[in-house]
């Protein structure tokens, strides 16, 4: 090897030597001025302007990086968010065929709720008034509405009444639902 290829050899090196020297001192001055992009903190522009025109070039492309994948975050989550949108659609429609499919069935329990209310709102009892006998009784609207219901009223109370004939005013009698 001669002294002259020796010595481009040696340059060379040294060259490569500065430019690592000339980041890590850049690195050391970016520490200083307290910036780390990785972690979201950036220059204040006063910070900015004292930066030389290669730290600021550096600066401005690690700028540009960090947009370029804030761009593809975005990008990616826009595809997300139209297929949520999509499976949020599809799950609303199987909701409203689900209470469509429902209706009939709420509306059933419905009126089952209102006529256990209405059945629990009457008596359970009835004292004898005078004229009654237990047709008439049987025929009131709060206690069956069917005079052929007597035979009900009689064997509920057969220790009270000993002939269905025979009521008298002032008896209560069980009402059995």
């Amino acid at each position: 090897m001669s002294a002259r290829h020796a010595g481009r050899r040696a340059g060379a090196g040294w060259a490569a030597g500065l430019l690592v020297l000339g980041l890590f001192v850049s690195a050391l001055r970016a520490d200083a001025q307290g910036y780390d992009l990785d972690k979201g903190q950036y220059l204040t522009p006063e910070q900015y302007k004292k930066l030389s025109k290669d730290e600021a070039l550096e600066y401005c492309q690690k700028l540009s990086q960090e947009i370029d994948i804030e761009n593809d975050n975005a990008a990616a989550a826009n595809s997300q968010m139209a297929d949520i949108d999509a499976e949020i659609k599809a799950l609303q429609a199987q909701l409203a065929e689900a209470q469509g499919a429902n209706q009939p069935l709420a509306s059933s329990v419905a009126d089952l709720e209102a006529k256990l209310k209405e059945l629990q709102e009457l008596p359970r009892s009835y004292t004898v008034v005078r004229d009654d006998w237990l047709i008439k009784i049987a025929k009131k609207e709060r206690i069956y509405r069917d005079g052929h219901q007597w035979g009900r009223l009689y064997r509920a109370n057969k220790d009270k009444i000993k002939n269905p004939n025979l009521i008298y005013p002032g008896q209560i009698l069980v009402v059995p639902r």
